[in-house]
């Protein structure tokens, strides 16, 4: 899947993702909310994951769903029916957005223990200081490559493989 960010002038940023068949979805951005998806995208890229935000978006989700009220959002977005991936994914850019506002403010790995652990989600077994590290300079890079992109000027990332 293209995932596509896209630098407006006088309206919002727009989001776009191409599937592998084709078929696309996109939705505005609020202001902000840019630096949240590349934090999904290094996550999920870094991780791995395959069921989570982009993931499901990949397999015909479309971004819209999870922004509707919760009763009514197709099943495979409804919170209580999302994959143990995607509630981690979700955990940690929570925590990639505080850091990136107040570095000294936690630590992530054992934020993201605590959380998971109060929450009853299984820790993945494949995340340790080295990948949290890789996803932390991902997401810093991405941030970085998105504030310098000129207005009409687009991101594109690869998600998965276009098959």
């Amino acid at each position: 899947m293209i995932i596509q960010f896209k630098k407006h002038r006088s309206k919002a940023n727009t989001l776009s993702c191409i599937r592998a068949d084709g078929s696309l979805t996109w939705t505005s951005m609020y202001p902000g909310i840019e630096a949240h998806d590349l934090g999904h995208y290094a996550v999920e890229t870094t991780m791995k994951f395959q069921n989570a935000f982009y993931g499901l978006v990949a397999k015909g989700s479309n971004i819209e769903d999870f922004e509707l009220p919760r009763e009514e959002r197709p099943t495979e977005v409804v919170p209580d029916n999302l994959s143990a991936e995607a509630l981690i994914s979700e955990h940690l850019v929570n925590l990639l957005m505080v850091k990136a506002q107040q570095p000294e403010a936690i630590r992530l790995l054992p934020s993201l223990q605590k959380i998971l652990k109060d929450n009853a989600i299984p820790f993945p077994t494949t995340l340790n200081e080295q990948k949290m590290t890789e996803i932390w300079e991902l997401f810093l890079k991405l941030l970085q490559q998105w504030q310098t992109l000129a207005v009409g000027e687009i991101l594109e990332l690869e998600f998965g493989k276009l098959s």
